[in-house]
Parts: structure tokens; C-alpha cells; sequence
């Protein structure tokens, strides 16, 4: 699963990279979060804590 989020994150941030940094540096958001929330959602799974 690990490497299975891996290779997601690499291909959907370098399709969209400058989107990804504005958020990043404009709104201090935590971009690898974001995906991994978006791929288990796509996965239909939930991140619990």
C-alpha cells in the first residue's frame, strides 16, 4: 500500500506541481496529506485517528 501511494503522489504532483506549491507556500497546507487523504478516499477507505 505504501509503495502504492508513493507512485500516486509522484504522478499527481508532478501533473499539477505549481497548483501543489501555491498551496503550499500561500496557505501553508500540508500537500502530501491532502493526497494521501484523496487517494484513500479514491480507494474508498477513511484515515482515522
Amino acid at each position: 500500500m505504501e509503495e502504492e501511494f508513493w507512485e500516486y503522489s509522484k504522478k499527481t504532483y508532478a501533473q499539477s506541481y505549481s497548483s501543489f506549491l501555491w498551496l503550499q507556500d500561500r496557505r501553508s497546507l500540508d500537500v502530501n496529506l491532502l493526497l494521501f487523504c484523496y487517494w484513500l478516499g479514491k480507494k474508498g477507505r477513511r484515515l482515522s485517528i
